[in-house]
């Protein structure tokens, strides 16, 4: 196997999927930067992200290293979570609220997978903890900002920290109108059919957190955690990434509360399940579902896309069947070997929402060959967007 070090310009970045495709989608942008090369034009192109990769081209080439940095980004996260935790606990509790909060943050499931991504997840998050941590206004303004310039959603957040917070919405709103931001699409569509997707804030155990409100701050981080899930809901492409902020609010909510020093460990004990269902996705692919072949034909079936609305793509996006746009003798949707498996473009959790909002019956699974092993293909049954237009596989259209 070649070394590492060895890796130069002329490498293609999706040669190295073996590893864990690390440089899919947006990563590979980064992976350029990271070579010297100029990022093709994107609306997730943000001058910060590529000037940190660049920087750090300039250290090393080898493909690790931004894989590295977000470790070490995603562990002091944790850090700072415990520090702000342990500054705003009770005097005779403030190293166990610390600590308890640190380890909750250290071992949310997609805080951990997303610690191992070059895309600035865990970046943007460490910088906004980091704020929250920090009691100089100075340096806390500073912290916001660069938060918010490596995601401009975090700038909402931000807000809960004052003063500091406007900074950061200055920096967000500037580079939307610089960079732009992603595809528009219908609001009322998108917020209603993610509204409800809370599995992407994490696991279940974190809505025990609530019980953990009795005072002024424990409530602040209540609705910060709310917030940013209503936040999330409003992006057509929304997931855990998005909702990473939430979760973490959660885990210093629950560790601040003296009166329950239980609570941590229970939330605790209901990561380990994500925990083992995040691992076995990081590492390995799917097994190779039977190949099924319906006798009902897909010839008169729309096949629509799980990705937000993009201009040009081939298939109508979900966003246009919840908005009631599409009509059609029956709707299907495809998915592949990626959906099933962790990766930093997020496939898992689109393919999560398929499968959490309308009601779904197999079709068929076939092998499409091209390097794909599999592909099984979902006839839409009922849920937004369908009522009136859809026939399940034993229904006939009506006269």
């Amino acid at each position: 196997m070649a070394r590492w070090g060895d890796v130069h310009a002329g490498v293609n970045p999706t040669q190295l999927r073996s590893v864990r495709r690390v440089f899919d989608g947006h990563e590979r942008m980064l992976f350029e930067a990271l070579l010297g090369q100029p990022p093709m034009p994107s609306s997730q192109a943000w001058p910060l992200s590529i000037a940190v990769h660049q920087a750090l081209g300039w250290l090393s080439r080898d493909p690790r290293a931004p894989l590295l940095l977000a470790t070490v980004v995603g562990s002091l996260t944790a850090v700072f979570v415990a520090m702000a935790v342990r500054r705003h606990a009770r005097p005779e509790a403030q190293l166990r609220a610390g600590l308890s909060a640190g380890l909750l943050v250290a071992c949310l499931p997609e805080h951990m997978a997303w610690s191992t991504s070059a895309t600035p997840v865990v970046h943007g998050l460490m910088c906004l903890t980091a704020a929250f941590a920090t009691r100089a206004w100075p340096l806390r303004t500073v912290f916001a900002a660069l938060a918010a310039a490596f995601r401009p959603e975090l700038a909402i957040p931000a807000l809960f920290l004052g003063r500091a917070g406007g900074a950061a919405l200055g920096v967000a709103l500037l580079q939307i109108l610089i960079v732009g931001g992603p595809p528009g699409a219908a609001l009322w569509p998108v917020l209603r059919v993610n509204l409800l997707l809370v599995v992407f804030i994490g696991p279940a155990s974190l809505g025990f957190a609530f019980l953990a409100v009795h005072n002024r701050a424990t409530a602040a981080l209540a609705v910060l955690a709310v917030v940013v899930h209503l936040l999330g809901a409003c992006f057509s492409d929304y997931g855990a990434r998005h909702a990473l902020p939430a979760a973490v609010a959660l885990c210093a909510l629950a560790a601040l509360d003296a009166r329950k020093p239980w609570l941590p460990v229970l939330l605790g004990v209901g990561f380990v399940p994500s925990l083992l269902d995040t691992h076995s996705r990081w590492h390995h692919r799917a097994e190779h579902p039977p190949m099924v072949l319906e006798e009902v034909g897909l010839g008169d079936c729309l096949e629509i896309s799980d990705e937000p609305p993009v201009p040009g793509q081939p298939r109508p996006s979900w966003v246009a069947l919840a908005a009631g746009e599409v009509s059609a003798p029956c709707v299907s949707w495809g998915e592949a070997p990626e959906h099933t498996e962790w990766s930093s473009r997020g496939l898992r959790d689109r393919a999560l929402r398929m499968k959490l909002v309308w009601q779904l019956a197999s079709q068929e699974t076939h092998d499409p060959g091209a390097g794909r092993p599999w592909r099984r293909t979902w006839r839409l049954v009922d849920g937004p967007g369908l009522h009136g237009t859809i026939h399940t596989a034993l229904e006939s259209p009506a006269p």
